[in-house]
């Protein structure tokens, strides 16, 4: 049975209480943690979340990029997806890539000192032609291949995940979006639970899972946090952070865009609940974070994507490189 800390001490003593308990091996529950983000700052919450990463992952900080693969046309009704059958904006709609474009697409991963590569596409379900064409794609890209090739493709099978990691797909990205209350709030063609599915078929067939979030959308704390305990309780040790920047025509444009410092505070309580796990901060870190976005090594993440998003502009990642160096730390590497 998991240890965890249910209630916490009173007055200036609580952080530091709360930090020896998560290094002896507890975890947060949900009201301690709630109880937190009441009663703290974020700076204030990571002078003991960055204690955490620099523990558990010193002052490597892993690189990850995306290629956006199949775009537009989707049957999904995200309301906060620029490709989602309820928006209109203007985006470039294609295909299923070749594998020239594959083949660039990880060259500049590798270029960018990128420790994986995801292969991203549109819609609920890739078909199984299109997932053939990708195993051929990545057939032939080995064995050349300097990073690990993780894959985004909506639901998948057991046979299209065994299919799959026989063309060398290390790592299946599918993300949680954000709690099981809230989820159909944001989308009704897809259940939370099956979502959970796809991951726990991945899991069974002896993936790494990559799975997360996006924040901003309207959702609670006590809904951030049920997310982190949910990734927690299936043992998720990759977690991608994006903060939504609305896309215009989008069902989510009116929104009012998240503070940096609540972004920041996001990072510092999931560093807090999940004291191990990668997290990588993604969409949304330029616009979200601004002059700020160097912090999130001091909230706790140890991991960001860099480049071009979806179907948005991303971060240079020279100027990231240069970022990790000028703070003295270091790019992660295979091993």
């Amino acid at each position: 049975m998991v240890n965890v800390i249910f209630f916490i001490l009173r007055g200036n003593k609580m952080l530091e209480q709360v930090f020896k308990d998560i290094c002896s091996g507890k975890y947060l529950s949900k009201g301690c943690a709630l109880e937190l983000v009441q009663k703290y700052s974020w700076d204030q919450l990571a002078e003991y979340s960055e204690k955490l990463r620099i523990r558990n992952f010193g002052n490597r900080i892993s690189i990850c990029t995306i290629i956006n693969a199949k775009s537009g046309a989707c049957d999904m009704d995200c309301r906060f997806c620029s490709q989602s059958s309820v928006s209109g904006k203007d985006i470039d709609i294609y295909p299923l890539v070749s594998f020239e474009k594959i083949s660039m697409a990880v060259k500049y991963a590798e270029k960018s000192k990128a420790l994986n590569c995801g292969i991203v596409t549109s819609g609920g379900k890739l078909s199984t032609k299109d997932i053939q064409k990708l195993g051929n794609s990545l057939e032939n890209l080995r064995p050349d291949v300097k990073v690990n090739i993780c894959a985004s493709l909506g639901r998948l099978t057991s046979d299209d995940l065994e299919y799959l990691k026989e063309k060398g797909v290390k790592r299946i990205h599918h993300n949680l979006e954000t709690s099981k209350n809230y989820y159909s709030f944001i989308c009704s063609t897809q259940t939370w639970e099956s979502r959970l599915n796809t991951i726990q078929e991945a899991l069974d067939s002896g993936f790494e899972v990559c799975a997360g979030g996006l924040f901003g959308m309207g959702e609670t704390w006590s809904d951030r946090i049920e997310l982190a305990i949910a990734l927690r309780e299936h043992f998720i040790t990759n977690i991608p952070i994006n903060f939504l920047v609305p896309h215009e025509k989008t069902p989510l444009s009116g929104i009012e865009l998240l503070k940096s410092e609540e972004a920041l505070k996001i990072i510092a309580v999931f560093r807090l609940l999940m004291p191990n796990a990668t997290l990588r901060i993604c969409g949304g870190r330029r616009m979200i974070l601004g002059k700020n976005e160097k912090e999130i090594f001091k909230a706790g993440a140890n991991a960001f994507m860099t480049g071009n998003y979806l179907t948005a502009l991303g971060n240079n990642p020279d100027e990231d490189l240069k970022m990790i160096q000028n703070l003295g730390m270091e790019v992660a590497k295979n091993e």
